[in-house]
C-alpha cells in the first residue's frame, strides 16, 4: 500500500490518500502525445509517442518501449519485463525471470494468478466497490472504513456538509494500520499508527509533516523555534525521562541532550568548500563542566591531518591519509616512517615491537622484527603478499 498526504489522490479500492499499486496498475493517454503508465510499485512512467510511427512510445531515457494496438497497450524493457494492458487495465505481466502473472477482473473481485492456475493474490470487494479483504500467499488482511465529516464554511461559520467514507483500519496477521482524520474542508489524514496484535511495537506519525508521534517506547515532540530551519526534537519515555536533539545549520552545531542530563555538542564546518560538513570538535557538558570528546584538524584539501580522542590520544596523518604518529602527551604510542611512498619503519611502543622494511630489487619485501630493540625474526614476502621465508635471528 502507498500513502499520499494529498486527498485528491483517490483510489477506487481504498478511497482517498491510499493506493494498492499491484491491483491498480493502468495505462492512459495524458494527451495525444504522452501515455502515462502506473507500475506495480506505484511509480509512474511517461512514454512519448513516436512522431514517425504513432503506435510506438518510448520513455525519455529509452528504458521502456511501448506499443499501442486498438484497446491494447504493452510496454517492455530489455531485461525481459513485459506489461500488457487491455482498455487501460493491466491484464498480464512477464517478469525478468520469465514468470507470468495474470489479472482477472471478471467479477467485482480482483484475482492475480501465477503460472495460469495458482492464486497469487485476491482482492474481495464490498457492494460499493471498496476493498474488504486482501489475500496474499495464505495471509489475509481485512479493511474497515469510517464515516468522516467534511466541513464547509458558510457565512464565516464552519458547518458539516456531508460524511465521506475513508479507510479506518487495516488488520492482518503481522500488523494493524489505523488512520485518524481531521475535521476540515478536505478529508485530511492527521495521523497514522502501525502496531502488531501483541502490542510489542507501535508506531504513529503526523501525515502533513511526516514527523513521528510515537514509536511505542517514546513519545515525540517536533517543533521549530526562533525561525530555525531545522526542528527541535524531544522524546519522552513512559517514566517521564526525556532526550532532545537540535541541529543548527546556521551555527554548524548539533546538540543532543541525553537521559543523564548531559549535552553532547558536535561542531562542524558549515561553509562551502573541501571542509564542508567535516567535524571540528565534539564536547560534552554536564553540571557546568565541559569535557572534550574529540577534535580534528584538516589539510586545505579536506583530508584529515590530526585528531584527538577523549583520552587525549593524538593521531597525525600525512596528505595521503597514512598514519604517521600516535601519541598521548609526550608518550609516543605508534610511529610510521615513509619514504617515496614506501613504508620504511613501524614502531609500536605499546607492544615493544619495531618493524623495519627493506625493498628488494625483485619486488619482494624483507621485514625485520625487533622486540625491545632486539632483532628476533626476518621474513620475506613476494609481490602477491605471500610469505616466502621466515628466519630466526
Amino acid at each position: 500500500m502507498l500513502f499520499s498526504s494529498d486527498s485528491a489522490k483517490k483510489s477506487q479500492l481504498v478511497g482517498s490518500h491510499w493506493r494498492i499499486p499491484i491491483c491498480e496498475s493502468h495505462a492512459a493517454l495524458a494527451n495525444e502525445h504522452v501515455m502515462v503508465v502506473s507500475l506495480l510499485c506505484g511509480k509512474e512512467l511517461y512514454l512519448r509517442r513516436n512522431k514517425a510511427d504513432s503506435e510506438n512510445f518510448i520513455t525519455r531515457n529509452n528504458e521502456w518501449k511501448g506499443r499501442l494496438k486498438g484497446d491494447s497497450f504493452s510496454i517492455s524493457r530489455d531485461d525481459g519485463w513485459i506489461l500488457n494492458f487491455n482498455k487501460g487495465r493491466l491484464s498480464n505481466v512477464t517478469t525478468d525471470s520469465g514468470e507470468v502473472l495474470e489479472w482477472d477482473y471478471s467479477s467485482k473481485d480482483i484475482t492475480i494468478s501465477k503460472g495460469g492456475s495458482r492464486i497469487f493474490l485476491a482482492v474481495r470487494s464490498s457492494s460499493d466497490g471498496q476493498i474488504s479483504q486482501l489475500q496474499y500467499n495464505n495471509q489475509s488482511f481485512d479493511f474497515s472504513y469510517r464515516k468522516c465529516p467534511l466541513v464547509q464554511v458558510v457565512g464565516g461559520v464552519p458547518l458539516i456538509s456531508r460524511l465521506d467514507s475513508a479507510l479506518g483500519e487495516v488488520s492482518g496477521l503481522a500488523a494493524k494500520i489505523s488512520c485518524e482524520y481531521g475535521v476540515d474542508e478536505r478529508l485530511t489524514v492527521s495521523s497514522i499508527k502501525i502496531s502488531n496484535p501483541q502490542g510489542l511495537s507501535e508506531y504513529s506519525w503526523k501525515c502533513d509533516s511526516g514527523y513521528a508521534i510515537s514509536d511505542g517506547n517514546w513519545n515525540y515532540l517536533v517543533e521549530k523555534k526562533n525561525g530555525d530551519a531545522k526542528p527541535h526534537i524531544t522524546r519522552t519515555n513512559d517514566k517521564g525521562d526525556s532526550e532532545s536533539y537540535f541541529h543548527s545549520a546556521r551555527d554548524g552545531r548539533i546538540d543532543r541532550k541525553l537521559l543523564d542530563s548531559s549535552v553532547t555538542k558536535t561542531y562542524y564546518f558549515s561553509t562551502p568548500g573541501p571542509l564542508f560538513n567535516k567535524i571540528r570538535k565534539i564536547e560534552s557538558e554536564k553540571d557546568g563542566e565541559t569535557k572534550k570528546l574529540y577534535s580534528a584538524a584538516y589539510f586545505e584539501n579536506g583530508k584529515i591531518l590530526r585528531e584527538i580522542d577523549k583520552d587525549g590520544v593524538e593521531t597525525t596523518f600525512d596528505e595521503n591519509g597514512r598514519l604517521m604518529l600516535k601519541k598521548q602527551g609526550k608518550n609516543v604510542l605508534l610511529e610510521q616512517v615513509f619514504e617515496s611512498g614506501k613504508l620504511l619503519a613501524r614502531k609500536d611502543a605499546l607492544k615493544g615491537i619495531d618493524l623495519l622494511y627493506f625493498y628488494n630489487n625483485d619486488g619482494s619485501v624483507s621485514i625485520t622484527t625487533l622486540l625491545n630493540k632486539v632483532p628476533i625474526t626476518k621474513k620475506t614476502m613476494n609481490l602477491q603478499g605471500k610469505i616466502t621465508s621466515i628466519t630466526s635471528l
